[in-house]
């Protein structure tokens, strides 16, 4: 397949993201609300796309460097989408306060820091074994590197926009509720790009290798 056709595809993920963004800003609070809700429209598409990208890499995984490290960060990130981080615990294990907190119990911890140390284990390893190679691959253009590229920042965007109005607040930097809606509009729609992302690389990358 020609590489044109990935970077095709790339823009088109991105154009329907900034239409849904749109889209969404201008809809009802109902609607609006309905999609981009905890567990809502947006939240389990990004979660189902993650697990799609697993089962991809499950697939072809002879062309996917470190496949059982990917495949992990993928079904961790879908689990994620569907809030397995504060479900079945007494806070979200994304916070610190989960791991200082006496009302959490040990056993909680214990499980909170396994699971967070291996993921970080797992994305240190293939930064340090894959990176040079990775900025290579982009450097020529490679469509799964691009991909891939694109897919981490969106991650970086989304996390920068989570909350934003938050952490604006507490640099005595306030921000008008419609500015703190499109923050969270733009935040829960291209976090639905990450996983698209993800996948066309996988399939760029089971094409060109």
């Amino acid at each position: 397949m020609n590489n044109k056709i990935y970077y095709k595809l790339y823009g088109l993920i991105f154009t329907g993201l900034v239409i849904v963004t749109i889209f969404l800003q201008s809809a009802s609070v109902d609607l609006k609300d309905s999609i981009i809700k905890e567990g809502g429209v947006i939240e389990s598409l990004s979660a189902i796309g993650y697990f799609a990208g697993a089962m991809l890499v499950i697939l072809i995984k002879r062309k996917i460097p470190h496949h059982t490290h990917v495949i992990f960060i993928l079904v961790l990130l879908g689990l994620r989408e569907l809030d397995f981080h504060n479900r079945f615990t007494t806070m979200s294990m994304s916070k610190i306060t989960f791991y200082v907190s006496s009302e959490v119990p040990l056993l909680e911890k214990m499980i909170g820091v396994a699971i967070v140390s291996l993921f970080l284990y797992i994305i240190v390893h293939l930064a340090k074994t894959h990176f040079h190679g990775f900025i290579s691959a982009v450097k020529k253009r490679e469509p799964s590197a691009i991909g891939v590229g694109v897919g981490i920042l969106l991650v970086f965007l989304t996390k920068t926009l989570d909350g934003l109005s938050r952490k604006l607040a507490s640099v005595g930097v306030s921000t008008s509720n419609n500015m703190e809606q499109l923050a969270k509009i733009v935040e829960e729609v291209f976090e639905l790009g990450i996983p698209m992302m993800f996948i066309i690389a996988i399939i760029a990358r089971f094409r060109t290798v």
